[in-house]
């Protein structure tokens, strides 16, 4: 038995090992061709695989720290694909909430072989001054005017390199020009990941995000509890800017029919693998269009309650 497990691990890396070599030049996300005209699987999920079967969360941080650029990337997008409570343990997660942060201002990574970063709570002086965020993939900001500056003045700066995810912390009541700003910094061009949870942006801010150049190479959008209704979402199915999502989040989102249909029929949104329109208003006729889709063939998870 333990010949044979033994083997079964040398075979899974070695199938995502070559599964990394067939994708380099396809971007993240992005299926793998299988001979003989297989069902092709994702890489991403290959590598879920790997870090959720043989490596604990600790053993995938560091696993994360030996890999290449792509790899790294895909591995992020797995990372933060999981529960926010789940995510923070595959990073190395710098807290600056007065009551949590204990860290000097100088703490600072070696650069070779780490963890990737989540910075939450992050502050505009830090954003311009503070080493580590050269390092951090992963930060949390809200959408302050100040907080809009020290970003670009940062990516100017060129001290934003490293970044991939962004989460906008929670308002009910967020400025849609702000919004508008932050997605009009070419800093939004590295993203592959944005979370914006539990911001009432509205229609408008969906419309903003859809029409948004910056945004080609988002894998994951998280937009619950932002009020958007059927016109955001037709707004996010029309968008030529979204076509490499694979995990869109519109639940709490008073979306109807109208809504879910538009989502169903989009030829933009192909690539999804996960879609959440979890407590919406969608009827029989909108999870109708959605399940019998043929513009979502990689669906794999439909969440519709």
């Amino acid at each position: 038995m333990k010949f044979i497990f033994t083997l079964l691990i040398l075979f899974t890396f070695s199938e995502v090992n070559a599964a990394a070599a067939a994708a380099a030049s396809s971007g993240v996300g992005d299926e793998i061709a299988a001979s003989g005209g297989k069902k092709t699987t994702p890489l991403s999920a290959k590598l879920m695989h790997l870090t959720a079967t043989f490596a604990s969360p600790a053993e995938a941080k560091v696993l994360y720290g030996t890999v290449g650029e792509r790899r790294k990337e895909i591995m992020l997008i797995e990372f933060l694909n999981h529960s926010e409570a789940e995510r923070a343990k595959y990073f190395t997660v710098i807290d600056f909430n007065e009551k949590s942060f204990n860290l000097p201002i100088k703490f600072s990574f070696v650069e070779k072989g780490r963890a990737p970063i989540m910075v939450r709570n992050l502050r505009p002086a830090l954003i311009r001054y503070w080493e580590v965020i050269t390092q951090a993939e992963y930060i949390e900001i809200d959408l302050r005017d100040e907080t809009l500056d020290a970003l670009q003045e940062a990516y100017d700066a060129g001290r934003l390199r490293n970044l991939k995810a962004v989460k906008i912390i929670k308002s009910m009541a967020p400025k849609i020009e702000n919004l508008s700003r932050f997605l009009k910094n070419p800093l939004c061009s590295q993203l592959i990941f944005l979370d914006l949870s539990g911001n009432h942006i509205r229609a408008e801010g969906a419309t903003a995000i859809a029409k948004s150049p910056h945004l080609t190479r988002l894998t994951t959008l998280n937009l619950s509890g932002g009020g958007i209704g059927d016109a955001g979402a037709t707004a996010i199915a029309e968008s030529s800017y979204l076509t490499r999502l694979t995990t869109l989040d519109l639940s709490w989102n008073g979306i109807g029919d109208a809504g879910a249909t538009a989502i169903a029929k989009s030829p933009h949104l192909t690539r999804l693998t996960t879609l959440n329109l979890n407590f919406n208003d969608i009827g029989d006729e909108g999870a109708a269009a959605v399940e019998k889709s043929t513009h979502l063939p990689r669906l794999t998870t439909l969440r519709l309650t």
